[in-house]
């Protein structure tokens, strides 16, 4: 019988294998070595094309493993790195009162019910909790060592080495969250942003620096599902490998700053204990928080990624703010981002721009436009002008630039920004109010139409319109809902 089976064509092997799923090739290729080459090409190695690995030791060891010596995993074009965060607190409040809160939403309106756990769901409660504190602290040791860093650098470099081509297709990276022992959610429902925003700076850090330590090709980064990375700091060595960048999407936040020892309980997680309502505990002074909102590293990483890649077509950059309940928004000069960028990072290849929730000047969003002489799109969402007009850079998109196509939508000047269109505004006001919020332009005749804009002469008026709008710009531009 095995003779028979070495014996079959490698494309007949390939058309049996066409049709049974992974596990069953894996039995397959265990037949004999014939088989097991005969039924490696082809539709096998579509399996290792795309790979998702979490960010924890157990599983890149395991990747590791298949890259190494030149094995299938070194096929790998598209990699999505996952970075963990075990989130007890759920469980903490479950263990502590016995009961499960039940939450029951009719939009704007909730209720809140509680119902007595069994035995049963105590048990697997504390089992649970177990596991999450277990896998919680085996992870601590990993970051504290940079063993994480280090096992995927192992990676990156078995990819570089032992393939023809040494690059990726792309790298996207992702948070996922625990509640308990078996169930993955995503970041939205994972409570604690505090543990997902750190999460999500760890995982990109640790890609960074391995991607800089194995000179390993990149086409197109995309950190934009994993939450934001909150500050990222500049990272050594990574010309050679970004160098080639043609996409990158990077969802970002400044730095958390908490001034107080309520603001350290403060995580947006439905379960968060509060002690009473006592005033909060300042543990900083205003100095020293003006120094930490105002270290110039907070805004720096993004313009020198971005200087190593000038081959770069595609960028897209979201904002998300954090607030600090003792300094302003103009102490933690959200612009020096874009200005950092403006001032260091020209982008001549750039043909496509998306920017969400980025607070600008008036000078330092000229000089990126004026920067990226080749961009042909350009999406402007909840952009908000600290100084200067947007007169000026709408003249230039009219009068000056290639750009063909263009969506401004939700732009503040002081106050939001009404476009010289007919239609409808996202909301009613007071006043005379007419125009859109939403301006979108297609073709070159209609990009160099005159821009005109006016404000509104009066107050929002509180409609579902208006609330449905200020809850959206919150969900996708912060700050936390508990702030």
């Amino acid at each position: 019988m095995s003779a028979n089976l070495e014996a079959i064509p490698t494309e007949v092997v390939e058309i049996i294998v066409c049709h049974l799923d992974v596990e069953d090739i894996g039995s397959l290729r265990l037949a004999c070595r014939t088989l097991r080459s005969k039924a490696s090409h082809g539709h096998f190695k579509t399996f290792f094309i795309s790979k998702k690995v979490d960010l924890r030791e157990p599983n890149v060891q395991r990747f590791a493993a298949v890259t190494g010596h030149g094995g299938l995993g070194c096929l790998i074009e598209t990699l999505t790195i996952t970075g963990v965060v075990y989130n007890t607190k759920a469980l903490d409040a479950l263990l502590e009162t016995r009961k499960e809160r039940i939450t029951e939403h009719n939009g704007p309106i909730f209720n809140v019910r509680e119902r007595e756990l069994t035995s049963d769901e105590i048990t697997k409660v504390q089992e649970d909790l177990e596991l999450l504190r277990q896998w919680r602290t085996a992870q601590a040791r990993e970051r504290e060592s940079d063993r994480d860093i280090r096992l995927l650098g192992d990676v990156l470099n078995n990819i570089c080495h032992n393939n023809t081509r040494p690059k990726l297709q792309s790298i996207s990276l992702d948070v996922v969250v625990y509640r308990d022992a078996t169930t993955r959610l995503e970041p939205a429902d994972g409570g604690d942003y505090k543990q997902i925003w750190d999460t999500a700076s760890r995982t990109y850090t640790a890609t960074m620096v391995a991607l800089a330590s194995s000179s390993l090709l990149v086409q197109h980064l995309n950190a934009i599902p994993s939450n934001d990375v909150s500050a990222p700091a500049p990272i050594a060595g990574l010309g050679a490998a970004v160098g080639g960048l043609k996409t990158l999407s990077l969802s970002l936040s400044n730095r958390i700053i908490e001034a107080s020892d309520t603001d350290a309980l403060v995580t947006d997680d439905p379960h968060d204990v509060r002690h009473g309502r006592c005033a909060p505990r300042e543990t900083m002074t205003f100095d020293a928080l003006v120094s930490l909102a105002t270290d110039p590293s907070n805004y720096t990483g993004v313009a020198q990624l971005l200087a190593q890649a000038p081959q770069l077509l595609e960028l897209d950059l979201h904002w998300y703010q954090l607030l600090c309940h003792s300094l302003s928004t103009v102490n933690l000069h959200f612009e020096q981002m874009l200005e950092n960028i403006a001032a260091t990072a020209p982008l001549p290849s750039l043909r496509k721009c998306t920017l969400r929730g980025l607070e600008a000047t008036e000078p330092s969003l000229l000089a990126f436009l004026h920067n990226s002489p080749r961009l042909v799109k350009l999406e402007l969402r909840r952009t908000v002008l600290v100084r200067g007009t947007w007169r000026p850079v709408f003249d230039y998109v009219s009068n000056e630039s290639c750009i063909e196509a263009l969506t401004f939508d939700d732009l503040f000047e002081q106050k939001l920004l009404y476009f010289d269109e007919e239609g409808t505004p996202k909301f009613p006001s007071m006043g005379n109010s007419w125009g859109v919020n939403t301006l979108t332009r297609v073709g070159k005749q209609a990009v160099k139409q005159s821009i005109g804009y006016h404000f509104s002469t009066g107050r929002p008026l509180g409609s579902p319109q208006a609330y449905r709008w200020r809850s959206q710009i919150q969900r996708d531009y912060g700050p936390p809902t508990r702030w």
